[in-house]
């Protein structure tokens, strides 16, 4: 067999392409299956091949740092949920990640015609390079040159020399105003800087908490709606139109002050990544030069959750004493329960009916606890809420409720409290 290295920032795609050529190869599998037993013979032909793996050991560097140096996973996994209790970090070695990597069809790939002729002077070969596959570039960084777009089904396998005569320039002449832009130029050092800076991916809770709070300080809206600019606002004003439609086609129809996914999400959800151009941009709005942004990337702290958020988790949590608590302090309120705990509204919702404790207004809230502290004071259920303007039957509902949590120990009501309207008293215990 032919067995040469990956060239510097090969995409793993291009290298298994052209060794497949090298070979004769009609399929992956075929060619990662003869390349384990010429190199290593006593490997059972049966056996399950990690293609990074087995090329990590061949050519004698960590399955990390290959995955880093020949991949776009470092991109395309920047940022990513997982669960924190089961799991520290993301492997981008498993199995699962290199082969979604390598079943994915890219039928669009971008080359330099001023690398490739340097390549064949230099190397007597051309080959494809991960740098010009980054979302947001448009030209190449060591020739200034416009990238080239080809199409073909899985282009990225094929040799570049077919399509460096014959590839459309698809940009037109604003290129260099645009590439020439201080942020676009930031946004593209920060791109080119993450495929080797950023060591591990990035959990969404973090990142999302980070831009969140870099918003408060700017005084930039983060909610849905209000009157404040938006991060996605600030985009439109910084960075030139054309570019940002060719790159987030979503942001031709943004509007002045109206929430945009394609951005505003990078700080809105907490739990669903956005696509990691967009954290790129936000992070290119954030700060002044891309080696600010790098060192903020890299050093993101864990974002702290409440204790609070976490009790949830725990078995019986929601039928102790805090839940009664906890209405009474905001007054039954979904949208201050939910806040004060961490946790949505529907959630906190949910388990205040199951708990059979009223979900209440703001308005409806204060009426209640009027009612209650008139009633303690000793006029009637009926006239403390006719005199409140209290739901009466909420009223019942919190007080049955509170009073069969604080007080239920005391009187052990059976299953069938038919039978004995008081309960069974308790015996009293005597040292």
């Amino acid at each position: 067999m032919i067995v040469r290295p990956p060239l510097p920032d090969e995409p793993l795609a291009a290298f298994i392409g052209r060794m497949k050529r090298n070979n004769l190869c009609s399929t992956d599998n075929e060619l990662f299956v003869n390349l384990a037993e010429y190199m290593f013979p006593k490997t059972a032909r049966n056996t399950e091949i990690n293609p990074v793996e087995l090329l990590a050991k061949i050519y004698g560097m960590t399955p990390l740092f290959f995955v880093r140096q020949h991949t776009m996973l470092p991109l395309a996994k920047l940022v990513v949920w997982f669960d924190r209790d089961k799991e520290k970090a993301v492997d981008l070695t498993h199995q699962r990640y290199v082969n979604v990597a390598l079943r994915k069809s890219q039928n669009l790939a971008y080359l330099c015609r001023d690398c490739v002729a340097e390549d064949m002077e230099f190397r007597g070969l051309a080959y494809w390079r991960r740098v010009h596959q980054l979302p947001g570039i448009d030209r190449c960084a060591k020739h200034g040159t416009a990238l080239l777009g080809c199409s073909s089904r899985d282009v990225l396998r094929q040799n570049p020399l077919a399509f460096a005569d014959t590839s459309n320039q698809i940009f037109d002449d604003q290129l260099d105003d645009m590439c020439d832009n201080p942020v676009v130029a930031r946004y593209v050092q920060i791109a080119e800087s993450l495929l080797a800076e950023i060591s591990q991916p990035i959990h969404v809770e973090d990142i999302s908490v980070h831009i969140r709070e870099w918003a408060r300080v700017q005084n930039l809206r983060v909610s849905l709606n209000g009157k404040r600019p938006l991060l996605s606002d600030k985009a439109i004003e910084m960075l030139p139109r054309e570019w940002l439609k060719r790159h987030f086609p979503k942001s031709a129809s943004k509007e002045y002050g109206r929430f945009s996914d394609w951005l505003d999400g990078t700080w809105f959800s907490r739990k669903t990544p956005r696509h990691s151009a967009s954290y790129i941009l936000a992070f290119t709005l954030m700060y002044e030069s891309a080696d600010d942004a790098i060192n903020a990337l890299a050093n993101l702290k864990s974002a702290i959750v409440p204790r609070k958020a976490l009790t949830h988790r725990k078995r019986g949590a929601w039928d102790s004493n805090d839940l009664v608590k906890v209405w009474m302090q905001n007054l039954g309120n979904t949208a201050a329960i939910a806040k004060e705990l961490n946790l949505s509204k529907a959630y906190i919702h949910q388990r205040l009916v199951a708990a059979g404790l009223p979900c209440l207004s703001k308005k409806a809230g204060t009426a209640i606890k009027l009612a209650i502290q008139r009633y303690w004071q000793g006029e009637s259920i009926f006239k403390a809420c006719e005199l409140s303007t209290a739901n009466i039957e909420e009223v019942e509902s919190f007080l049955r409720v509170a009073t069969h949590r604080n007080f239920s120990e005391i009187w052990d009501v059976r299953k069938n409290p038919e039978k004995s309207s008081v309960g069974v008293l308790n015996s009293p215990k005597y040292d």
